[in-house]
C-alpha cells in the first residue's frame, strides 16, 4: 500500500538503570547468555575504552528458528574497581539497531518489533532512567528541504526560528543551513538543516530520503513505510534535555513517554510537531503554519 506521508522513528538510544549486583554480572561474562526469546553475547570492541559493548539478539518474531540482531548494549562504569562496586545502580545504555524500527511484527504490519526492547528490559530487571536519543522522521512524497526554503524567501511568510520571529529579510538566518550536492553539469540534491546555537540537543533535517536509501542500501525502510523511491524526509533529532523539558511541562514519565511514541503515530505525529515548531514555523496571512502545512 502506498501512503501520501508516514511518521516513524528512525533512532532511539535508552538509558536504563540496573542493580549493580547484576551488571557485575554482565561485566565478567564472556561467552553467550540465552534468555529464552533474546540472547546477549560479549562484543570485543569497546567505545570508550572504559566500556564494553554487548550484542542483543531477538528470537525472530517473523521467521522460525532464526536471530535477528536487535540492539546494542553498554555500560558507563567499569565493574572491577571498588568505588564502583559500592553503588546500588548502573547505568547501561541500549540503542535499537536501525533496521529494527523498520521491521514489522507478525500481527500489524504498521508496528515495528521494536516493541521487544519492553520484554527485554523487563526480564533484565532493568529500570528506564531516560531517552538518550530519539529521531522521528516524517517521510512524505513533498520536497521538504524544497518546500522549506520557498517560504523562509517568501516575503509575505515571517519565519521564526528557535521562538524568534526573523522581521529584517536582509538578515541572515544562522541557525538555518542548507547544503547542496553537485556533479559538473548541475545542482542535485538539497538538504535543510535547523541547529541551533544555543542547544546542541535538538535539530531538524529535511532530505532526500529515497536517494539516501539507494546509497546506503536500506531497501528496508522503503518496504515498511510502503514507498517509492523518489520520497522525502524532515527529521526531527532529540537529545535527553529536550526530551525531559516536555516531561516536566506535560508531566508526563519517562515510560509513557516511550510507550506512546514507540505505539502511537498519533502521539509521534504530535511529537514531531511540538519540536519542529519549536525550531522553525511561519507567521503567514492566513495564520501560523507549521514545517508541516506549508
Amino acid at each position: 500500500m502506498k501512503y501520501t506521508s508516514n511518521i516513524t522513528i528512525d533512532r532511539l538510544k535508552l538509558c536504563y538503570t540496573v542493580d549493580t549486583t547484576i551488571a557485575k554480572e554482565f561485566w565478567e561474562m564472556t561467552t553467550e547468555s540465552n534468555f529464552g526469546n533474546f540472547k546477549i553475547s560479549p562484543e570485543i570492541k569497546r567505545v570508550p575504552p572504559h566500556q564494553k559493548s554487548y550484542n542483543i539478539q531477538l528470537y525472530s518474531p517473523t521467521k522460525k528458528s532464526d536471530w535477528i540482531d536487535f540492539a546494542t548494549m553498554s555500560f558507563g562504569s567499569k565493574m572491577d574497581n571498588e568505588e564502583t562496586l559500592k553503588k546500588e545502580t548502573q547505568y547501561v545504555w541500549i540503542e535499537l539497531y536501525n533496521k529494527v524500527l523498520y521491521t514489522s511484527t507478525t500481527t500489524d504490519k504498521n508496528q515495528s518489533i521494536a516493541k521487544y526492547i519492553f520484554d527485554i528490559t523487563d526480564s533484565l530487571s532493568f529500570d528506564l532512567n531516560n531517552i538518550t536519543r530519539l529521531e522521528i522522521a516524517y517521510d512524505c512524497y513533498k520536497n521538504m528541504a524544497n518546500r522549506i526554503k520557498r517560504a523562509i524567501m517568501n516575503k509575505n511568510f515571517v519565519p521564526i526560528v528557535n521562538g524568534k520571529a526573523q522581521f529584517d529579510i536582509t538578515k541572515v538566518i544562522d541557525d538555518v543551513l542548507f547544503i547542496r550536492t553537485i556533479n559538473q553539469l548541475r545542482f542535485k540534491t538539497m538538504s535543510l538543516y535547523v541547529r541551533p546555537k544555543a542547544n546542541k540537543q535538538i535539530s531538524l533535517k529535511a532530505y532526500d530520503k529515497g536517494c539516501e536509501i539507494t546509497k546506503k542500501k536500506k531497501e528496508y525502510v522503503k518496504d515498511y513505510i510502503g514507498m517509492t523511491d523518489n520520497f522525502f524526509r524532515a527529521e526531527i533529532s532529540l537529545q535527553n534535555e529536550p526530551i525531559k523539558e516536555y516531561l516536566n511541562k506535560t508531566k508526563t514519565d519517562v515510560q509513557t513517554f516511550l510507550d506512546n511514541v514507540l505505539m502511537n503515530e498519533d502521539f509521534r505525529t504530535q511529537i514531531f510537531s511540538y519540536y519542529s515548531n519549536r525550531l522553525l514555523r511561519f507567521r503567514t496571512p492566513d495564520g501560523l503554519k507549521s514545517v508541516l502545512d506549508i
